[in-house]
């Protein structure tokens, strides 16, 4: 059932993208640059056409994580993958945020303004990447010497749930929600990342209890 869900938002994103490219390009053919970043019909097409790629996220998602169902949804195999993992999680954040400031300014501004704001952009990665360094670290220590990677998402105990990555989760999982939404695929998949790290960390976490009958 996954593996049609997922191939039916990758059907629709690839075709709400393609569709938005003929219009951009439709409108795009007889304005000069300045027009193209003011016309109004030129904006409601990029919202559409972040759908399309929200959808597209989505379904590359689900085809990647559940095409074999919810019952066989594992997380990583070893303490290495799910450190992979977080950094993947953390360089994705900085410049997904980075491409997402850049493409605003593109799309709201024109050329002119994106290359003069585009290095001030590139300046600013590091006190973007600063604070969630500081929060990938806060989160990836709970990968300890006792930390076994591992296992299906539906064996995740309740009784056995840390409080703080079963809030931070609950937190993102609402995020997630509002981010797709609102069309956003910047925001969409950081979340999705998050979301993963965060269950992949619980569950390790929750192993190792097993592993000493705490739980």
């Amino acid at each position: 059932m996954f593996l049609k869900i997922s191939c039916a938002f990758i059907i629709v994103g690839f075709l709400i993208v393609t569709f938005s490219m003929f219009d951009i390009l439709g409108l795009n053919s007889f304005d000069v640059i300045e027009e193209y970043f003011d016309n109004k019909s030129k904006k409601e097409i990029f919202r559409i056409q972040d759908y399309g790629f929200t959808a597209l996220i989505i379904g590359f998602t689900i085809f990647a994580l559940l095409k074999n169902g919810w019952k066989k949804f594992k997380t990583p195999s070893s303490t290495r993958k799910t450190f992979v993992l977080g950094i993947i999680t953390l360089i994705t954040t900085t410049f997904g945020l980075f491409a997402y400031v850049l493409f605003s300014i593109l799309r709201s501004s024109g050329y002119e303004s994106f290359i003069g704001d585009l290095k001030n952009s590139i300046d600013d990665i590091p006190m973007t990447f600063f604070p969630f360094v500081i929060w990938f670290i806060a989160n990836i220590s709970g990968i300890n010497d006792d930390f076994k990677a591992g296992g299906l998402v539906k064996d995740l105990l309740f009784k056995s749930y840390n409080l703080w990555y079963s809030l931070v989760l609950v937190t993102t999982l609402i995020l997630l929600v509002c981010f797709i939404c609102i069309g956003n695929p910047w925001l969409t998949l950081m979340a999705i990342l998050w979301s993963y790290l965060y269950i992949s960390i619980m569950m390790g976490r929750q192993n190792s209890r097993i592993e000493k009958n705490i739980c």
